[in-house]
């Protein structure tokens, strides 16, 4: 069977699964009381998908993966995140609607009625319904297999024309969206608003189209009308899912961020650009509500420096990485579509398993492994990487230099997927040995997003390569080796990208981009660098000296016009 199809065909065995044997009521709609939004409202047809076992499924992942280690009440899941998210996304399109009525251009009930409303809320619910066991940890190490690279190229290439680049869960839930098992549960069951006058395969597969970032298309008697707000108010630079999760993730850590999101939803606004062979309606903000971005922004790189990049964070992170790894390595995960059948209750559960699937590698077991998880023995940091430690060496190679070894280097390459790995690598250096104006976090900003889609075994190629270096420097000094390569971790998180492009409408109707606004662009850029921070983290049984000394070497040789003062 085709790839993609045969892709296809596991996600839809997987709905059909959870949904077999539910059948829901008619019912009333429903209050909620939340932490964040208050009492929400959600109607009947939204209670009845989310007492299906498939939403149900994301009360048991977790929204923060491994946070609760270091935060102990960051407990909140996918499920609380989700129904958040209806909240924020209702109001959002309320004012929008609102702000229509008095418009100096009229806004057809067909652009922003009681459908489009209801059409917002349901792809709100739905946006994270394809996440798995420990939300992003997971999309990290299935992204890497070839069959979701195949998902992934054909989403893409069916949006086209339009430009997307969704993040792996999304193409996960987009898939769940328009399975035929989905789109028969939702015929039969679902009490959606005059369902009887909607066709409910066009209504899922605009709603994944949302989800996913791409906008939807509505035929008019004169110009086609593309309705890119509503995909904005979903998947955007300022969409629902950043505003609950902004407030959300820092309420329950602890820490004291708070954005003006009353200020916010005053000074969203629909733009409509009239061009010569279609219609856009944009999600847009005027020139005053500039600070209640900028305050917005702010509150999310604070996120990723306490929350999201936290050094103890990551170090869990990469423990459970390494138990999903195991997960693949033992059989008991085949494809990429087998870890929606996870979440973080089944991998903790695994403390039994005595599977050790690293073969000749490591003795540990899968059970080990969840266990020093699960009693937070985490590995601690032998050396952080960070712009203060990063600069660029007097002497670089010469690009000839680059050449031969490049040359060398993929002519040992097995298969076209470590030969374009290669090639990327290539092009990162070759470039920064030609610029004048390259600066090392530039250099690393490149070599990091490589490390990031390295698949697992040529990560665990890396970490062999790190286990080799430090066994050197303990044979130098006579000691014995009593750890493997599983007890080394190797973590450069990715540095946050800073371009944002929602419209700003000044009072004279001007129309700029929030990337012209060229202070933030480069006050984003600035503060990205200067917070990052990369570590190696070794478990207690290794010597964080020696370790430290073939980490500086093992780096440098991952970025080789790079020096570690």
């Amino acid at each position: 069977m085709d790839i993609y199809l045969d892709f296809l065909h596991r996600i839809n065995s997987f709905v059909g699964e959870c949904l077999n044997g539910y059948t829901p009521k008619t019912t009333n709609d429903k209050v909620i009381h939340d932490p964040i939004w208050g009492s929400v409202v959600y109607k009947g047809w939204e209670i009845q998908i989310i007492d299906s076992p498939l939403f149900q499924r994301l009360r048991d992942i977790s929204q923060l993966g491994a946070a609760e280690l270091t935060y102990p009440a960051a407990r909140h899941s996918r499920m609380e995140h989700s129904l958040g998210v209806v909240a924020i996304a209702q109001r959002m399109i309320q004012k929008l609607r609102e702000r229509s009525e008095n418009r100096d251009f009229p806004v057809d009930e067909n652009i922003i009625g009681e459908h489009q409303i209801n059409q917002v809320r349901l792809a709100a619910l739905l946006h994270d319904i394809g996440h798995c066991c420990f939300s992003h940890l997971a999309e990290n190490v299935y992204r890497s297999f070839s069959e979701f690279n195949v998902l992934h190229e054909m989403i893409v290439k069916n949006a086209l024309p339009q430009k997307i680049n969704p993040n792996p869960h999304e193409l996960f839930s987009y898939c769940i969206i328009k399975s035929a098992n989905f789109i028969g549960f939702f015929e039969k069951y679902i009490d959606f608003p005059q369902k009887t006058t909607v066709n409910i395969t066009e209504l899922l597969d605009q709603t994944a189209n949302m989800v996913i970032g791409v906008f939807n298309i509505k035929e008019t008697k004169n110009k086609p009308v593309h309705l890119n707000y509503l995909t904005n108010i979903i998947n955007g630079d300022f969409d629902a899912d950043k505003l609950d999760y902004t407030q959300r993730d820092s309420y329950t850590a602890g820490l004291s961020l708070t954005y003006g999101v009353e200020r916010f939803l005053l000074k969203i606004d629909i733009l409509r650009l009239e061009l010569d062979d279609y219609t856009e309606y944009h999600l847009s903000i005027n020139t005053d509500a500039v600070a209640a971005v900028e305050e917005l922004i702010f509150n999310r790189q604070l996120l990723y420096g306490y929350i999201y990049r936290h050094q103890k964070v990551l170090a869990a992170e990469c423990v459970i990485k390494d138990i999903l790894t195991g997960m693949i390595k033992s059989g008991n995960i085949t494809h990429p579509a087998d870890f929606l059948r996870y979440n973080d209750n089944d991998i903790r559960s695994l403390q039994n398993n005595t599977q050790k699937p690293f073969g000749n590698l490591s003795d540990k077991s899968i059970g080990s492994i969840v266990k020093s998880f699960k009693s937070r023995k985490l590995p601690k940091r032998c050396l952080t990487l960070d712009k203060t430690v990063i600069s660029t060496r007097n002497i670089s190679m010469d690009t000839d230099e680059i050449l031969s070894k490049y040359i060398g280097i993929i002519e040992k390459a097995d298969d076209i997927s470590e030969k374009k790995s290669i090639l990327k690598q290539f092009a990162v250096d070759y470039t920064y040995s030609k610029s004048q104006s390259a600066t090392p976090m530039n250099y690393m900003r490149q070599k990091i997003k490589i490390l990031n889609n390295y698949s697992f075994d040529k990560m665990i190629e890396m970490r062999k390569h790190y286990f080799e270096l430090i066994k050197n420097h303990y044979e130098q000094k006579n000691l014995p080796v009593n750890f493997d390569l599983f007890d080394l971790y190797i973590c450069l998180p990715k540095l946050s990208d800073s371009l944002v492009k929602l419209p700003i409408i000044s009072k004279n109707g001007t129309i700029q981009q929030m990337e012209q606004v060229s202070y933030l662009h480069e006050w984003l850029d600035a503060f990205n660098e200067n917070k990052w921070r990369g570590f190696i983290f070794v478990n207690d049984n290794v010597d964080k000296v020696l370790a430290q000394k073939a980490a500086i070497e093992l780096f440098e040789e991952f970025a080789p016009d790079i020096r570690i003062n």
